[in-house]
């Protein structure tokens, strides 16, 4: 069994600008489990273990939507958390320019997976990049700082979108490790 997912995989020098611009809450909530640097990435559909004989029928599924949606642009802006600052379970930084688009290629590629007998997502997709997770309730003193720093900052980043990828996921005691399994270029280019 192996653990995966699709994703848009940011470039390595905005994601290095994300994590500087993402600093402040970093500083201002230590305890939040913060996603190492190289690691940052959109998520598009969460797959969870499968036998790795169904690595190229995703494929072939990311390929399909791939091929129906075009290149995207995408310009991150604001700082927050799920379910928000107050009470945070995951801290984010939102995208606006570029968010409609990439929701409907994540909406037609979890209705695409279904018919791999994968699970829909049962909420609506918010497109985000996922800076951190609470593991534990923060402090009062944690949440205000966080918040503070949210409202403080913001991102200034913009990316081209080219392609879906097919992640596999190892956990380790270090964390998380990546790996491309396969990659969809978006128009079928």
């Amino acid at each position: 069994m192996i653990r995966l997912f699709f994703a848009i995989n940011v470039p390595p020098d905005c994601r290095e600008r994300i994590a500087g611009e993402a600093l402040p809450l970093r500083e201002a909530a230590p305890s939040v489990a913060w996603i190492r640097t190289p690691l940052l990435h959109i998520t598009l559909k969460f797959i969870g273990e499968r036998e790795e004989t169904v690595v190229e029928s995703l494929a072939g599924t990311a390929r399909e939507v791939a091929a129906r949606a075009r290149p995207l642009r995408l310009a991150f802006s604001h700082f927050g958390a799920f379910p928000n600052l107050r009470r945070p379970h995951v801290v984010w930084l939102g995208i606006t320019t570029g968010a409609d688009e990439l929701a409907r290629v994540a909406i037609d590629l979890d209705g695409a997976c279904e018919a791999l007998g994968v699970t829909p997502k049962s909420r609506p997709f918010r497109p985000h990049l996922t800076l951190g997770r609470v593991k534990r309730a923060l402090s009062k003193r944690e949440c205000t700082a966080l918040a503070q720093a949210a409202r403080g900052a913001s991102s200034q980043e913009t990316v081209t979108v080219n392609s879906i990828d097919l992640m596999r996921s190892d956990l380790g005691r270090t964390g998380p490790a990546y790996t491309v399994l396969a990659s969809a270029p978006l128009g079928g280019a």
